[in-house]
């Protein structure tokens, strides 16, 4: 996580927005950085990592996420493991 805030670090954010797709798969995340830098992020690719809820930073990305895989993560397959975390 601390790489990942790094890369997202202020200095970097103007190339940041023309990431589209990003792949952060099988890296052990239970959390995320905001992600208000990602603002052309269109695919985004959590899967295999160790999220319960859905990441709070996923609404940073203002609706312009097309496709999210969240598959084998811990997320329960009830209504409220869809619910993103921290949101009330």
């Amino acid at each position: 996580l601390e790489r990942i805030t790094e890369f997202l670090d202020p200095p970097t954010h103007a190339s940041l927005a023309s990431i589209v797709h990003l792949n952060l798969s099988r890296n052990e995340l239970w959390d995320l950085p905001p992600l208000t830098a990602l603002s052309g992020l269109r695919h985004l690719d959590l899967s295999r990592n160790w999220f319960a809820a859905l990441p709070p930073s996923i609404v940073d990305l203002g609706g312009t996420l097309r496709t999210l895989d969240v598959s084998h993560n811990m997320l329960r397959s009830s209504q409220a493991a869809l619910l993103i975390a921290g949101s009330d």
